[in-house]
This record gives structure tokens, C-alpha cells and sequence, in this order.
């Protein structure tokens, strides 16, 4: 969390107020559609050469001292989570060429994510208007790709505006997505995973099969559903979204996180530096 959102914190700034956004057109939907639907081309070209590179070097099979079947189930994880991405962006694909009316639902709108972080940066660094203005440099990272150890030492005022999207998440429907919400206290057997660099390491390595990381495209949707997000979201914990990384003023690399505070939510990011305290909860999508 930056500086400015612990002193707005400690002065009991005011809730998230739930505004009704304006309704985009058909033009303006098709737009963030085909936005989503190129974004996710570049992703599935370097999944499948990730694969094809697997299949050269025997990744899947078995190695010394795994279990028989062990490199099958390497093979089948990343199958299915190219299969998975290929389905969404034929299912975008299919939206676009039938000309068909698209909803005026949040979820349309999450490639377009500038103006919610300059809202989000108006939060922050209220009076502050460069800051508010700063250039937003988003880039797709798949989150077993980031190396919390270095980024907790990567303080670098420069890169303040950079963020990093999970390439699973795009064209992903949050609203239908089943949610798990994970007290990770309670998962771990070692008192070694203090802090939040740590932390997110163990989520990625532990759950990356099994479930899709959420990015700030979720922390967006969460925050803008309001008291119509999912239950397990409402319950005043903080819900980390550990698919994206998100530099702050200060050049950091942060998580973004919300919780439910009575009439909307609370929106900050913290350092992988702080401590992981009872009340941390960490978002994760079924696959």
C-alpha cells in the first residue's frame, strides 16, 4: 500500500461511491471486443510455442524420482489451459462475426482499463494531478513468469504506472467464473511464508494448475459490481489478485487487493515487502 493510501486509511477516507456508468454503444463494445479478442492472439502463439518447445524437450515425461504418470499430467494441465484460452477467444470471435447485440455489462468494458486506474490514481494521490495523469503501461505476463523474490528488491520510481495482466483472464467471464476464496494461513505448513513476496510465490507455484490467478481485470470487476459481487467476497477481508503486479508512485511492485466496507469497497495495493497478516485472503478462479 502507498503512503498517501495508509494516511487517507488512518483518517477514515470516504467509501467507494457505486456511480452508474454510461452506457457505451454498440461501437464503442465491438471496439473493447476486438481489443480483447488481438490481445489474446499474441498469447495463444506463445502458448503454443511453449508447448511445441515441452514436447522437444521431454518436459512431459516422467522424471527421476516423480511418480509414474507425473509428465501425462504436466501434458494435460497445459492442454487444458490452452484449450481453455482458445475457447474463449473463439467464443469472442463468434460474438464479433454474428453481429449479434452486445450486454452493457462491466465485463465488456475490462480491456479498457485506463480510466479505471486514473479513477484509481485519483484515489490514491488525491491533489496530486500528475500523478493522477501518469501514463498507464499495461503488459501480459503470465504470473508464473514473475519473480516476487527480485521485484520485492525492484524499487524503480520510473516504472511507476506499469501493471501486468494474467493472459488467462482475457475474454474470462467473471460472472459466471466460480470463485474461491483461500485463507492461506490455514493451507500452509511452514512459518517461513511471512510476507506477501512469499506468499505469492507459494499461490503461483501451488494453484496455477487448478485454478486461473485473478488480475486487476477481476480487482476491477470486484470493485464495480459493488454489493452485487459474490458473496465471498463481501465479508471485509482483504482479496488479493495475485495475477498482476502494479507499480505505484513510489516505483514498487504491489498486489491489488479490495475489501467490502458497508456501501462498496476499498481499493489499495500493497509491496511484497509487508508482513501477510490473518485477514489477507487470496482470490483464485476455478478452471
Amino acid at each position: 500500500m502507498n503512503f498517501e493510501s495508509i494516511v487517507n486509511m488512518a483518517k477514515g477516507s470516504k467509501k467507494e461511491e457505486i456511480v452508474k456508468k454510461p452506457e457505451k454503444s454498440q461501437e464503442e463494445l465491438r471496439g473493447a471486443l476486438e481489443s480483447k479478442l488481438e490481445s489474446s492472439k499474441p498469447v495463444l502463439q506463445e502458448g503454443i510455442k511453449e508447448y511445441e518447445q515441452a514436447l522437444k524437450d521431454d518436459t512431459f515425461e516422467d522424471q527421476d524420482g516423480e511418480a509414474e504418470g507425473a509428465g501425462e499430467k504436466r501434458k494435460e494441465a497445459m492442454q487444458a489451459k490452452l484449450s481453455s484460452m482458445f475457447d474463449r477467444a473463439e467464443k469472442m470471435r463468434k460474438q464479433l462475426d454474428s453481429g449479434e447485440i452486445l450486454e452493457q455489462i462491466p465485463e465488456a468494458d475490462t480491456i479498457l482499463r485506463e480510466p479505471f486506474l486514473r479513477e484509481t490514481f485519483g484515489k490514491w494521490y488525491s491533489g496530486d494531478q500528475k500523478k493522477i495523469d501518469i501514463p498507464q503501461r499495461p503488459s501480459l505476463v503470465d504470473p508464473q513468469s514473475l519473480d516476487f523474490s527480485s521485484l520485492k528488491s525492484d524499487i524503480d520510481p520510473s516504472k511507476f504506472g506499469e501493471y501486468t495482466l494474467n493472459p488467462e483472464c482475457l475474454g474470462l467471464d467473471f460472472k459466471t467464473a466460480k470463485i474461491k476464496v483461500l485463507d492461506i494461513q490455514k493451507e500452509i505448513k511452514t512459518n517461513k511464508l511471512t510476507d506477501i513476496a512469499s506468499i505469492g510465490k507459494y499461490i503461483i507455484d501451488t494453484y496455477s494448475k487448478d485454478y486461473i490467478i485473478p488480475d486487476i481485470s477481476f480487482w476491477q470487476w470486484m470493485i464495480e459490481k459493488g454489493a452485487n459481487a459474490p458473496t465471498e467476497l463481501l465479508d471485509g477481508n482483504y482479496h488479493f489478485c495475485f495475477g498482476s503486479i502494479l507499480r505505484s508512485s513510489g516505483g514498487g511492485a504491489e498486489v491489488p487487493y479490495a475489501y467490502w466496507h458497508g456501501a462498496g469497497f476499498y481499493r489499495f495495493a500493497n509491496g511484497l515487502v509487508f508482513d501477510w497478516v490473518s485477514f489477507y485472503r487470496v482470490a483464485l478462479l476455478e478452471r
